[in-house]
């Protein structure tokens, strides 16, 4: 009985001290508590302000990259969407490109000192054949075969004919092909020095024409690059026309770049107009009153 007489007295007590709290909650004025609502509700419209002015001044920030980066991607124009939806080659593909244009332009530079060295040469060699022809008084092999066979003409008609006019003919024919055979024989060390030259010199320019078609095949080579990176990027490039298979896939990677930098300032400015809005909307549920 005792125990049940204490536990009554403790429920008494504390009903008594729950009465006394409402009505302590009753005496608050009501002016001080409108005072005290309307300050929770500024709190929170102050914070809400602050949101919608960080994502206001994200999105500012969003527009300027966004901008900057379209600049970039000239005379390409379009929204977000329709930048999102150009192809564009992917890294194994530019790297094949650039190990390719690499090797062509190794390939040309090669070429190109082998055919001045050729060049170079063939100048020296006409030169010196020149200078030889110029300092002894020695027919060529060529010049003194053309005198032969015009003896031997001569020689044939005046058989045929007997008469005055072909032996007279021949005997001119003969004598200059005397005369040439004994400066032939007479300067035999500077002639076979022009036969070698002569065969140099030939050789050379057979080794010239070499290079030049190799060099043309790398230009063929080098153009079928440049059509299949214009055609894989057109969308990207436009109708930008560089020479160079190194400058198109530096400008590719440039103009890569700048859309990935366009759509990420578009990402931004996307996500701070949804927080402007939401802010905004939780902002006008504010209870003022």
């Amino acid at each position: 009985m005792r125990v049940a007489r204490e536990e009554a007295a403790a429920a008494a007590d504390a009903l008594q001290a729950a009465r006394e709290r409402v009505g302590e909650e009753r005496a608050v004025p009501e002016p001080a508590r409108a005072r005290l609502v309307s300050a929770l509700s500024t709190a929170k419209a102050s914070g809400y302000m602050k949101e919608t002015k960080a994502a206001r001044e994200a999105a500012d920030a969003g527009t300027i990259r966004w901008e900057a980066a379209i600049t970039r991607l000239h005379p390409w124009s379009g929204d977000a969407q329709a930048l999102a939806r150009i192809a564009i080659p992917n890294a194994g593909q530019l790297g094949a490109w650039k190990a390719l244009a690499a090797e062509l332009g190794k390939s040309r530079g090669v070429l190109s000192e082998r055919l001045a060295e050729h060049q170079g040469n063939h100048d020296l060699l006409s030169a010196r054949l020149e200078a030889l022809r110029a300092s002894v008084d020695v027919t060529d092999d060529d010049a003194a075969d053309v005198i032969r066979r015009a003896r031997d003409e001569s020689w044939a008609r005046h058989r045929d004919d007997l008469t005055g006019d072909t032996a007279d003919d021949f005997a001119a024919a003969l004598a200059q092909d005397d005369r040439v055979a004994e400066g032939r024989l007479a300067n035999a060390r500077e002639l076979v020095e022009i036969r070698s030259t002569s065969r140099n010199i030939a050789e050379t320019a057979a080794t010239i024409a070499h290079a030049r078609d190799q060099l043309a095949r790398n230009g063929s080579d080098r153009e079928a690059v440049l059509l299949e990176i214009r055609a894989a990027a057109r969308d990207l490039l436009g109708p930008r026309q560089e020479t160079s298979p190194e400058q198109l896939i530096e400008m590719i990677e440039d103009r890569i770049a700048a859309r990935v930098d366009a759509l990420a300032a578009w990402e931004e400015i996307e996500l701070s107009r949804k927080k402007t809005e939401r802010a905004v909307d939780e902002e006008g549920r504010i209870p003022w009153s």
